[in-house]
């Protein structure tokens, strides 16, 4: 649920508790002045915050609407990131997507999941690296700086137990291998198959409503 279709919250009877110049006074705009309200304020979010597509490499035209002049252009592909008002002449942005300033403000103040918002709510959708620079907190930090990396130290499937313990605690994951038999894994497949059947034909399955691409297949989840 968007920010601007909860309640308006009652009035305040402490004046020391009135705030008018916070985001919840936008609740008393028309649509047309609320939309343009939005839209200024997620602007100035990212202009706030633009160090966070720092190394995101790319090009992106991230429209609010269907007007030129309610877009904004992330350029990330220098070492500091730009933000333009209009793509460069005679140049295509890497990903081009709209979506509603109101949901990217909920995600930029923290109300709602940044991948969600931009799965669900975007045209096209666009979850992955893109949307997490909007999260609340920022990207996450790294684990180890990109010059200091070894990439031949990254976890490996393996067999040995210890190193898949030494692998968690140093990076937070670990690949183990044969860790199930192809018996096991077809017994395992044919059961998750045959839920996903049944909850279908029953009328309860969980079916993502939207994809990536119409290419893709329907995304069932089983509980």
């Amino acid at each position: 649920m968007a920010s601007y279709s909860l309640p308006r919250p009652s009035a305040n009877h402490t004046p020391t508790l009135r705030f008018h110049n916070k985001p919840y006074d936008a609740s008393k705009l028309e649509k047309s002045d609320l939309f343009i309200y939005h839209v200024l304020r997620v602007c100035d979010l990212i202009n706030e915050r633009k160090s966070n597509f720092d190394g995101l490499n790319m090009l992106v035209e991230l429209s609010f609407g269907d007007q030129p002049q309610h877009s904004i252009v992330i350029d990330s592909r220098s070492k500091r990131t730009n933000i333009l008002e209009r793509l460069p002449e005679n140049t295509q942005a890497d990903l081009a997507t709209k979506i509603s300033p109101e949901f990217v403000l909920d995600v930029m103040e923290g109300r709602i999941n940044a991948q969600q918002a931009f799965r669900l709510y975007a045209q096209p959708p666009c979850p992955g690296a893109f949307a997490s620079r909007f999260s609340a907190l920022g990207p996450p930090a790294s684990v180890v700086s990109r010059d200091d990396l070894d990439l031949e130290s990254l976890p490996k499937p393996t067999e040995n137990i210890q190193q898949v313990k030494d692998d968690l605690k140093k990076w937070g994951y670990a690949f183990v291998a044969n860790a199930l038999t192809a018996d096991e894994v077809k017994v395992i497949r044919t059961a998750l198959e045959e839920q996903a059947a049944g909850e279908r034909q029953a009328g309860i399955a969980h079916m993502a409503s939207l994809h990536k691409s119409s290419e893709d297949e329907p995304d069932q989840r089983v509980w």
